[in-house]
């Protein structure tokens, strides 16, 4: 990876010679940080590694993490006062992230349930959403609690599916995406 102008960042794993050394024998790692340490350069996460490249180098590589999704439980009642928390999951936790998913489903956003969270970054429509990931932590939820009514229905469903990022990537099927769904109550 050249820069020249510093306004181009290095590709996903990619590796960047922070420190060529020319001098006989390798390099001694640092105490700090580690070799192995993840530091956080701008808005991006980088891996710190000693004796990378030809043994003679610092070296730091783009380190992408790796987004997911769960929920749980799997299904709740339009009665009952039980909601559906998807999980947003991610594997390196250095840094605030915030990310974008698509919601989907037969389900309908205020008539069927209501969506809320605590975590910062939370918008919700009934097409797209993001959430932030706080430094330090490894999930982001949020909460679909259905709603009642008297309208005899099949069960519908919400589906939250990460969508591709600038500094993070999808995890693979079937963790990029999950179905909730809400059972009807009324007996036709």
């Amino acid at each position: 990876f050249n820069n020249t102008n510093d306004s181009t960042p290095p590709l996903n794993n990619t590796t960047l010679t922070l420190i060529s050394k020319t001098s006989a024998g390798g390099v001694i790692p640092s105490l700090n940080p580690v070799d192995g340490t993840a530091v956080t350069i701008g808005s991006r996460l980088f891996k710190v590694l000693y004796n990378g490249g030809d043994g003679n180098n610092v070296v730091i590589q783009a380190v992408t993490p790796v987004v997911g999704v769960t929920v749980s439980p799997a299904a709740a009642s339009e009665v009952g006062g039980q909601s559906m928390v998807y999980t947003f999951t991610r594997d390196v936790i250095s840094g605030p992230l915030p990310i974008t998913f698509s919601v989907g489903g037969t389900a309908t956003l205020n008539t069927d349930y209501t969506v809320s969270s605590n975590d910062s970054g939370f918008t919700f429509s009934g097409t797209k959403g993001t959430i932030s990931f706080a430094d330090g932590n490894a999930t982001a939820t949020l909460v679909i609690t259905p709603k009642s009514d008297t309208v005899v229905e099949p069960n519908e469903t919400i589906v939250l599916t990460v969508l591709p990022g600038t500094v993070y990537r999808v995890s693979l099927p079937p963790n990029n995406t999950a179905t909730g769904t809400i059972t009807d109550n009324n007996i036709t």
